[in-house]
């Protein structure tokens, strides 16, 4: 899955492979668990509570006015956050997913080519696309891109694995469904007087798409360049060919589907913590 099997690195659902899918043998739940493993999604979902953790942590050390606001709750939310994203749930959630939608002819010929010792080095690049060390580099990279910049062609091979990946209208979709699901849930704890309707939210939302759109192209395009920086044109183009074969394609629809439909229903889950936990916060400091 590129970058990420997506991180991060949305739902790219093709219609008639889902309905085939349906006729076709389910993958075996040893299947699914091998593929989570080498896909590099296993580790995604195991240091996601971590990373949540660490933004929220930034949020507040960025903007003191957001801990004025949690009146004191940021202990419990922090809390909440790790029982809400612990990677048994998440896990549970997309495992049901993959197996739902991917057969085990299309499982094993993913497994297979995750097993070659390309498959194998991009699962390891992409897993280090999650660590400190890797924003770091990031940062670094970008700042000099200016004075070295990427080869036409280098460019051009991106953007192809970018539309086979779908890796930045993904992101987008899983960004605009996660953000809704949380504004959601918080609104549902919120006076019947105060609450917003899911309309109004919604409207809201989209009047931010082109900003998010921008943004996570731009972010997708420089993390691309870094994650595989290392990796040659030809290697580059066989992972492509991969992901466009029909067991590529497959299981990068059924991992994108399995990611939009785990993290937005851990952090629907979230935002109803979140609404009673500030309730409560707000009660306490009113007494």
């Amino acid at each position: 899955m590129a970058h990420r099997r997506c991180f991060i690195p949305c739902v790219t659902l093709v219609a008639l492979s889902f309905y085939a899918n349906l006729v076709l043998a389910q993958a075996s739940d040893a299947a699914i668990d091998e593929l989570m493993r080498k896909s590099g999604i296993a580790h995604l979902l195991d240091g996601f509570a971590s990373q949540v953790e660490e933004g929220f942590a930034s949020a507040l050390a960025e903007d003191p006015q957001v801990g004025a606001l949690l009146g004191g709750a940021e202990r419990e939310l922090r809390e909440s956050a790790r029982e809400v994203f612990a990677s048994h749930l998440l896990t549970a959630d997309m495992q049901q997913t993959l197996a739902q939608h991917l057969s085990t002819e299309q499982a094993d010929e993913t497994i297979a080519w995750l097993d070659s010792p390309l498959g194998q080095r991009i699962t390891a690049l992409e897993n280090a696309s999650t660590t400190t060390a890797y924003a770091e580099g990031l940062a670094a990279y970008a700042a000099n891109l200016a004075d070295q910049p990427p080869a036409q062609r280098r460019l051009a091979l991106l953007g192809q694995l970018d539309q086979a990946a779908n890796v930045s209208e993904s992101s987008v979709q899983i960004v605009l469904h996660m953000q809704l699901a949380l504004a959601l849930a918080v609104a549902e704890t919120l006076p019947e007087q105060e609450r917003p309707t899911a309309a109004q939210l919604l409207q809201q939302l989209e009047s931010e798409r082109p900003a998010i759109e921008q943004q996570l192209r731009q972010y997708s395009l420089l993390s691309l360049l870094f994650t595989y920086r290392d990796v040659a044109d030809d290697e580059l183009e066989q992972y492509i060919g991969f992901l466009m074969s029909p067991p590529g394609a497959a299981y990068q629809a059924a991992a994108l589907r399995g990611l939009d439909v785990t993290l937005t229903r851990a952090v629907r889950r979230w935002g109803n913590d979140i609404g009673r936990i500030l309730n409560t916060a707000s009660q306490r400091s009113s007494t």
